[in-house]
């Protein structure tokens, strides 16, 4: 008895194409045929022991050109049709550069219509939903750049259920800018006080210079002219130059003249020099 073979062979799996060279793999020893979808031949070829083919158009074909693949085995029998677009799965980003917050789109381009495309940044471990082919073979990931990106370079990968992995494309995510620093507060410099009393119920009289806050002062004495009434004791005016020591042994801040040799001598000079004015007008 002749037994009949009525098993059709597979159908064959091409490989993604730019137009000059078309590739895939098949059964060992069947015709691969590639015609354009009006049904001009392009080509034929044998498949390999190893179950590779290869065939080379008189002409390259255009990318987004779709021709149809078929294998006969060796009994004659044809394999189902095979549609498929020229052109290699690229992956393409929007953006070069982004910052944290931004959203990237990376378009997947020259897939097979109607495949599921699966896209990754893998150097963030994030996972992009898949998407589906659409008749141009295309389809678009959005996904936004969270704080987590490293700053620097990040690839896009993509991998099609017909077409395998794509090109992928790469972008930046630029440092961030550093956060606005608020100026430390600064305590505006005191400026000193100067309170000068003068007491005339003490002997000698006394004028006590107080500076608010304490600083070390220089002392420096001025007689003023009198106009007070005869007996009366003349006023010491006591002025301070901040930063500068006190005398040895005298406090910053508190000066006082009395009980001081300073403070009679120069209290004694007054008394004269008073003393003097008032006989020169009597006179």
């Amino acid at each position: 008895d002749q037994v009949r073979f009525t098993t059709a062979p597979l159908p064959p799996v091409p490989a993604p194409s730019d137009g000059s060279e078309l590739t895939g793999s098949g059964e060992a020893g069947s015709i691969i045929t590639v015609t354009t979808e009006d049904g001009e031949p392009v080509g034929e070829t044998t498949v390999n022991p190893d179950g590779t083919w290869t065939l080379q158009p008189d002409s390259p074909l255009d990318v987004g050109t779709i021709v149809i693949i078929t294998q006969t085995d060796d009994h004659g029998r044809d394999s189902e049709r095979v549609p498929w677009r020229i052109g290699q799965p690229t992956i393409l980003v929007d953006r070069p550069e982004v910052a944290h917050g931004d959203t990237q789109t990376a378009r997947a381009i020259n897939f097979q219509p109607g495949e599921t495309i699966r896209g990754t940044v893998p150097s963030a471990a994030l996972d992009l939903p898949t998407v589906e082919a659409n008749v141009n073979g295309g389809a678009i990931f959005t996904f936004a750049i969270p704080a987590s990106f490293d700053p620097g370079e990040h690839r896009v990968d993509a991998t099609g259920s017909l077409s395998g992995a794509a090109e992928p494309d790469t972008f930046i995510v630029t440092e961030p800018a550093p956060a606005p620093t608020t100026p430390a507060a600064t305590t505006p410099s005191a400026t000193p006080t100067v309170t000068v009393t003068t007491t005339t119920t003490a002997t000698p009289p006394v004028s006590v210079h107080t500076v608010t806050p304490p600083v070390p002062v220089q002392t420096i004495v001025t007689p003023l002219p009198t106009t007070q009434a005869p007996r009366s004791t003349p006023t010491i005016v006591v002025t301070t130059k901040p930063g500068v020591h006190p005398p040895t042994g005298m406090p910053a801040g508190t000066i006082p003249l009395a009980g001081t040799a300073l403070g009679i001598a120069l209290t004694g000079l007054l008394l004269l020099l008073a003393t003097r004015r008032r006989r020169d007008q009597q006179e």
